[in-house]
């Protein structure tokens, strides 16, 4: 790229950025991922110091997605230290509370999420806010502290229901919208569940986000368990699982395979059971699973949907 002149590396650099944004907010997040790794090396070689961390952030943000966490933290200390971006200081911090959060390491993640939320409101930024909401939602949920979670959830839907008019907004508002509806599930609120469900999945569709969707799918499957419905169950249970087969969504997937299980179990359907049975095993050749404890125990009370 030695040959090309500053302003043909720029116009390369928004064109990879734009293509990156466009497909991460489609849920198509290998693709994104290797968008923005152009981007990044068109930001190195025109060694801009601030596109080159707008670049590794958003890299890093692929890379968490796609459950590469320790990847995902490499060079983000570094802009922490280094830029004199608030926003870029927010969402590396953001990131490394996301990647320590994935790993378990929730006191890290929470020391980050504390510098990501002060810069946020440092630069007036209601989406870096609101994110930072989010990941606080999704540290209660892995805490088991669902009203909490509910609260930071309902934070971050009032800071990013203004953004929507963008396209970054209306894809973190349909994820949002997901969390919220999966945390008043957990608190036994079944009708608002649902309500918010189909509300992420309605945005989710309308802005072609996959991920979302599926996400969305899945955890309306759950909650007509919950409401015992089993047949609304199985039917947005099939759709997430075709959306996670497709997509390669292996969280999505196995999640799917046990609402499906239970939703068959719900029915008398033992054949389709032990379909999804012989899946799930497929999907964890690991592990040795047992069709006996499927059969005692409601999965919808024992297993945890979110893989944050």
């Amino acid at each position: 790229m030695t040959h090309l002149s500053k302003d043909q590396l720029t116009a390369r650099h928004d064109q990879a950025l734009l293509a990156a944004v466009e497909a991460q907010g489609q849920g198509r997040l290998a693709l994104a991922l290797d968008l923005f790794e152009e981007a990044l090396e068109h930001a190195e070689a025109l060694d801009n110091r601030r596109k080159i961390h707008g670049a590794r952030i958003n890299v890093s943000s692929c890379l968490i997605a796609l459950g590469e966490n320790e990847a995902a933290r490499r060079g983000l200390p570094a802009i922490i230290l280094e830029s004199e971006e608030p926003r870029h200081i927010c969402a590396a911090a953001g990131q490394l509370a996301d990647a320590f959060m994935r790993e378990g390491r929730f006191e890290r993640a929470e020391t980050y999420l504390r510098t990501s939320l002060e810069q946020a409101r440092q630069c007036e930024d209601r989406w870096h806010e609101g994110w930072t909401q989010l990941m606080q939602g999704h540290l209660a949920v892995l805490g088991g502290r669902h009203e909490d979670a509910v609260e930071a959830y309902g934070e971050a839907l009032v800071l990013h229901e203004p953004l929507q008019d963008a396209s970054k907004g209306r894809a973190s508002l349909a994820a949002i919208l997901d969390n919220l509806g999966y945390a008043e599930l957990l608190c036994g609120r079944v009708v608002e569940g649902l309500r918010r469900l189909r509300l992420s999945l309605r945005q989710a569709r309308a802005i072609g986000n996959l991920r979302v969707e599926a996400e969305a799918e899945k955890d309306l499957a759950f909650g007509f368990l919950l409401g015992d419905k089993p047949a609304a169950a199985e039917r947005h249970g099939v759709r997430a699982l075709g959306l996670a087969t497709d997509q390669g969504y292996e969280d999505v997937l196995r999640n799917a395979c046990y609402l499906l299980m239970e939703a068959s179990l719900r029915q008398d359907r033992d054949r389709d059971f032990d379909a999804y049975f012989a899946r799930l095993q497929a999907l964890m050749p690991e592990m040795k699973l047992s069709k006996d404890f499927f059969r005692i125990f409601d999965i919808s009370d024992v297993i945890n949907l979110k893989e944050f």
